[in-house]
This record gives structure tokens, C-alpha cells and sequence, in this order.
């Protein structure tokens, strides 16, 4: 299963915009990923959301890119 999470990870990654380091906006016409700093590595979370409500996340701390 974790494989086939990275998989889907990889192939919709072009559905992420960066805007500079701490805001990042989503393509509401495809699975929306949030994604998180843990301990300085980088981590990818998924979450399935309803197109009707554009997701848009801002992040207040810094994330290493």
C-alpha cells in the first residue's frame, strides 16, 4: 500500500503551484496534497476533497524545500 501511495504522490505532483516558501495552492480539479515538514524531512500527505471547495492552504512556519 505504501508503495502505491508514492506512486500517486509522483504522478500528481505537476497538480502542485509554489508560491515562494510558505504558501502553496491547489489544482481543485485533482487529489490535494498537503505537504508538511517533520523534524527537518519533508513529507507528503494526500487528502480527497470535493472540487466545489478549491482547497488553499497557508503555512505560517517555514518549510524546507
Amino acid at each position: 500500500m505504501i508503495g502505491y501511495q508514492q506512486q500517486a504522490v509522483t504522478a500528481k505532483l505537476n497538480a502542485i503551484q509554489v508560491d515562494g516558501l510558505r504558501e502553496r495552492h491547489f489544482d481543485r480539479h485533482v487529489d490535494t496534497f498537503v505537504t508538511v515538514a517533520v523534524d527537518g524531512e519533508q513529507q507528503f500527505q494526500t487528502e480527497v476533497v470535493p472540487q466545489c471547495l478549491q482547497p488553499k492552504w497557508t503555512f505560517k512556519e517555514h518549510i524546507n524545500l
